[in-house]
């Protein structure tokens, strides 16, 4: 009998649990959305997913937050919204250098495939990693807009 109970009260918890966090999540879409409505034009945006999970800027190492938030793909470059801390990282597609799936960034994984994408700053070559749900359709859609003279495919050293 008290097995029963105890594996109730865990069952219970689960599903408090599990509820909470979609309510947590959608209230986090919904913020995500508003910020991209305010900050980018309907007409500019090609391509937009509202919950990924950031890796990071490889310069500035392994200490950096990774968090949540939205990417989103203008006809002017890459921007990712982080949720919290309230954050907006832009990289310019005149920036970008390539992209690649990747398994790990910063010594850090999921056991999924992340979206690697390469940069250039100041003459300073960096990189910057995302979970997404389809990361070859994020490789496509970054490589759309740029013509074979401002994308060029990170050298391999």
């Amino acid at each position: 009998m008290a097995i029963i109970r105890v594996v109730l009260i865990v069952l219970a918890a689960m599903v408090l649990l599990g509820t909470i966090f979609s309510l947590v999540r959608g209230l986090s879409r919904r913020t995500l959305a508003q910020r991209i409505r305010a900050r980018h034009l309907p007409g500019d945006v090609l391509r937009v997913e509202t919950w990924t999970n950031f890796f990071g800027i490889e310069s500035l190492g392994y200490t950096q937050l990774r968090g949540n938030g939205a990417l989103v793909l203008t006809k002017e470059g890459l921007h990712f919204h982080m949720l919290l801390p309230k954050r907006e990282y832009e990289f310019r597609l005149a920036e970008l250098r390539g992209t690649e799936i990747v398994r790990a960034h910063l010594g850090r994984s999921v056991g999924r495939e992340l979206l690697k994408v390469w940069f250039e700053r100041d003459g300073v070559t960096d990189s910057v990693a995302w979970l997404v749900a389809e990361p070859e359709a994020w490789r496509a859609a970054i490589a759309a807009p740029q013509s074979s003279t401002a994308f060029r495919k990170r050298a391999e050293d």
